[in-house]
């Protein structure tokens, strides 16, 4: 029994030296505590100077969107101001023979006026458009379009009930004169009352009868 005690003993022991052997050979092995937190701290620095970068070149990209977008929002608004002076430029433009006759509170003629809708024309200036009267019996027509375009159309703000007062003679050589078919009014003067529409009615119908719906 003795001789078999000590063959376990000896076989235990060198069990317990070679176990020792590879634990210590593992730890030589790995990286040091020391190291592998610098390491760490080196591979997070790393990445923060990594994110870093990532987001400066973000930024950097965002400001060239943006400045792109800039560009873009200016070119539009620069094609979109184009497009509205060439439509005021392709207006017609609106005229008014102005007599003073009626209250300027309430006159729709002075209100087109003061807002630059329409310019206002003493009975002497020159005007080759269309003028829209009650003494022809021509009609306002489509064939009307080019030379309102062109020249424009005017209106005669005067009262209804002081048309004798009008130098008539004077303005048939003023453009050409148009009437209008029968309407009927809606202003709060003459409502429901046929042909006497106010002048900014007036020159409303002519604008939809030649077709300029958006001038009208």
């Amino acid at each position: 029994q003795r001789p078999a005690y000590h063959v376990c003993a000896f076989v235990l022991t060198w069990l317990h030296a070679v176990s020792l052997l590879l634990i210590l050979l593992l730890s030589l092995s790995m990286p040091r505590g020391k190291h592998s937190g610098k390491g760490t701290a080196g591979k997070g620095k790393g990445n923060r100077t990594g994110y870093g970068g990532r987001q400066r070149g973000s930024d950097i990209s965002c400001k060239d969107a943006q400045g792109a977008s800039d560009e873009d929002s200016e070119g539009s608004e620069g094609e979109d101001s184009e497009e509205a002076s060439e439509e005021v430029a392709s207006r017609a433009k609106l005229f008014l023979f102005e007599f003073g006759q009626n209250d300027p509170k309430v006159d729709s003629g002075t209100r087109l006026t003061k807002f630059g809708i329409a310019k206002a024309l003493r009975p002497q200036a020159g005007f080759q458009g269309v003028v829209l009267s009650t003494m022809t019996k021509e009609p306002v027509s489509a064939a009307d379009r080019e030379l309102i375009e062109s020249s424009g159309i005017a209106g005669v703000n005067c009262s209804w009930n002081r048309l004798d007062e009008i130098p008539w003679r004077q303005l048939q050589r003023k453009g050409q004169h148009r009437i209008l078919p029968f309407l009927v009014a809606a202003n709060s003067v003459n409502y429901g009352r046929p042909f006497k529409l106010n002048t900014a009615e007036a020159l409303a119908a002519a604008l939809l009868i030649v077709g300029l719906d958006a001038e009208a």
